[in-house]
């Protein structure tokens, strides 16, 4: 049997491997490309959409190509050729999970991996759900279009705090409770679709008759694969957990491994090192991996899918922990669990809520119009459903979640009772992260309220936080018309003027709009800045002859009547078939005399 030199022993007894600094450089280069793009987003403020597998989700729901279901789709085709390359060297997760342990290596800890054979089919499981179940579940197949360049850089990603603790959970806390890329094996739904290609790549760790079974690759190996047994039994490394890190190809004092071609993996079975889990601790480690995910995915509508499967892993570790009787755990266990049970309660209650809302989808969507139809005896249950289930879930909750103040609001506002409904629709807009909805939803009530100043302060800040809404600018200059002509009604032209030239700014090719403004000018006696609005009218719509009749009209009001003629000649020259440019010109020549 071999024995470890002097250069492939670390401190603490631990082996070292060169290829480690050299892959740590590798991941470094990644890490300023990822900051390269996002600050490329913030100066420019439009790039290239994210380069994560998850955006390839808008494929399957959407038909949306983008640069994210690209990059997924050109790693997938790498891992079928050359393994799992991309997650050791190229996967910023990894990397994290590899300074976590580096840093608990330092310390003198070395993370214990858990050993459970259910756990490791939940990539697959998340895989399936994320990617493959809404191809399933869509109505009906959308037309394909691509998007590789986006504006809303982060519109698909958690809060830039949520995405900070899915870092520290996935990345760190993970790896000390389920060992060295614990996220990897147990949780990434993208390495469950790499782990079934790995099997089929003919790119492997392989060996040949210099192999003295030293064990060096196996000590050295951060992906807890058992290289020498598997060696040993297959003459490769079968395990679809090697990331082809080539750790234990360095270290082999005889240079028996090496990276090659040749017969993939298929369905030979992998080497289970350590002691494994009873049948009886599996089911319930699969028990308490699905209550905390299902407790804590989506809570108060900031806990992202990632986040939830890394701290239901992170549960099962402290779980496992306290079942092998380490001290210091039981509090830790049981604050846990009192979280965790504290959330389904809050979670089933949301879930009433929020199910009994979608029952009053036809009542909402004529409140603020002409067609309001009264409550049903199932809608008023609704509501009713709504105001318990949901007041409870707010009431209970440790953070505000805007979805159960939405729903409070409409239960509220469709009660009749319009001052609660406004405090809980102001309290959602507040919360929300994309609030443009929301916010049009509180002007609407304003509105009904006769707030006009409130209302028109809702649109502004819907406009605000997403200038394209495809409502928000029609609904904010509606309202300025609106109040416009209130204005004038009340004698203040230049209110009226200010809220028309706000209007006209939101639609520039409103004729109306720009009609009203043009007589306010008038009546100041502003002729140039009535005729350049007008110029302006023109300009927008080239080959549209309704501006330049109005044009031309105004001329003619103001005795201009050269001015008025060409301004008609050059709308003849485009189609009228209503006549009207005609008519105007028959106006226009009889001023003229002619």
């Amino acid at each position: 049997m071999g024995r470890c030199t002097p250069k492939e022993i670390g401190r603490g007894g631990r082996v070292r491997s060169r290829m480690g600094v050299r892959r740590a450089w590798v991941l470094v280069v990644v890490h300023l490309a990822i900051t390269a793009h996002l600050t490329h987003w913030w100066l420019v403020g439009r790039t290239v959409s994210p380069l994560e597998p998850s955006e390839a989700m808008a494929f399957t729901k959407q038909g949306i190509v983008n640069a994210g279901l690209i990059f997924f789709a050109a790693s997938s085709l790498a891992t079928l050729l050359w393994g799992r390359f991309f997650c050791g060297w190229g996967c910023h997760m990894v990397a994290l999970q590899d300074l976590a342990r580096w840093l608990l290596l330092r310390v003198g800890i070395r993370p214990r991996p858990l050993r459970s054979r259910l756990l490791a089919w939940v990539p697959l499981i998340a895989f399936v759900y994320m990617f493959l179940l809404p191809l399933w579940m869509r109505p009906e197949t959308p037309s394909t279009r691509l998007a590789l360049l986006t504006n809303a850089f982060w519109r698909t990603f958690p809060p830039w705090w949520a995405a900070l603790i899915t870092f520290f959970v996935c990345g760190f806390l993970v790896i000390y409770l389920l060992g060295s890329k614990g996220f990897c094996t147990y949780a990434c739904p993208y390495g469950g679709l790499y782990s079934a290609l790995d099997r089929l790549a003919p790119t492997r760790i392989r060996v040949d008759d210099r192999c003295e079974s030293c064990g060096l690759c196996t000590a050295v190996c951060s992906s807890n694969v058992d290289v020498k047994r598997e060696v040993g039994r297959h003459g490769m490394v079968v395990d679809s957990g090697c990331m082809k890190c080539l750790d234990c190809v360095t270290v082999c004092p005889k240079n028996a491994l090496r990276l090659g071609f040749g017969a993939p993996a298929g369905l030979r079975s992998k080497v289970r090192p350590g002691k494994h889990p009873t049948w009886r601790e599996e089911l319930l480690g699969a028990g308490v991996f699905a209550a905390t995910f299902f407790s804590l995915r989506g809570l108060y509508g900031i806990v992202p899918f990632l986040l939830a499967l890394g701290l239901a892993g992170c549960m099962v570790g402290v779980v496992a922990r306290v079942r092998k009787g380490a001290r210091g755990w039981r509090t830790a266990t049981a604050l846990a669990a009192l979280f965790v049970a504290h959330s389904a309660f809050v979670q089933i209650e949301g879930h009433r809520s929020a199910r009994a809302f979608e029952r009053l989808a036809v009542p909402r969507s004529t409140f603020f119009s002409s067609q309001r139809l009264p409550l049903t005896q199932d809608q008023n249950a609704a509501t009713a459903t709504v105001l318990s289930a949901g007041g409870r879930a707010a009431a209970w909750s440790l953070l505000p979640d805007p979805r159960r103040e939405l729903e409070l609001g409409w239960a509220h506002l469709l009660r009749g009772d319009l001052a609660a409904a406004e405090t809980y629709l102001r309290r959602a807009a507040g919360h929300a992260r994309h609030p443009a909805t929301l916010l049009l939803e509180l002007g609407n009530l304003r509105r009904l309220r006769g707030d006009r100043e409130g209302a028109l302060e809702s649109y502004r800040q819907a406009l605000a936080s997403q200038p394209a809404h495809p409502f928000a600018a029609d609904m904010l200059a509606e309202l300025l018309v609106e109040s416009a002509d209130q204005a004038l009604a009340e004698g203040k032209p230049d209110r009226a003027q200010a809220h028309f030239t706000e209007a006209l700014s939101l639609q520039p090719g409103n004729l109306e709009v720009r009609a009203a403004l043009v007589e306010l000018h008038l009546a100041r006696s502003d002729r140039e800045g009535a005729l350049d609005l007008l110029r302006a009218g023109v300009a927008l719509a080239p080959t549209d002859p309704a501006p330049l009749r109005v044009l031309a009209f105004t001329h003619l009001t103001l005795g201009e009547l050269d001015q008025a003629a060409e301004a008609c000649a050059r709308a003849a020259e485009l189609p009228d078939p209503d006549g009207e440019t005609a008519r105007l010109a028959l106006r226009i020549e009889a001023a003229r005399g002619k």
